[in-house]
């Protein structure tokens, strides 16, 4: 396999982080600004782990991020997370 060079400036890569609560990503993916592309797997979780990871949400423990492409103005894909 022959290696690709790529520009240093071939991509525009910003980070902006954001605390958003629950109840607004849920907005946002009910909403459509949040798609799950179909590259992702599909819902794994028994209900014992989501159950925990719910009890997390409550208890206001930190969960891991996620992280997003922006496909376009106001349009995000879940890329991770």
């Amino acid at each position: 396999m022959q290696r690709e060079d790529i520009s240093p400036g071939a991509y525009d890569i910003s980070i902006i982080p954001n605390d958003f609560n629950i109840m607004t990503i849920n907005s946002l993916i009910t909403s459509g600004v949040i798609v799950l592309p179909a590259f992702q797997r599909n819902y794994v979780w028994d209900k014992k782990r989501a159950s925990r990871f719910i009890e997390s949400l409550i208890l206001g423990l930190p969960v891991p991020q996620i992280f997003l492409y922006q496909t376009e103005r106001n349009k995000y894909s879940i890329i991770d997370g």
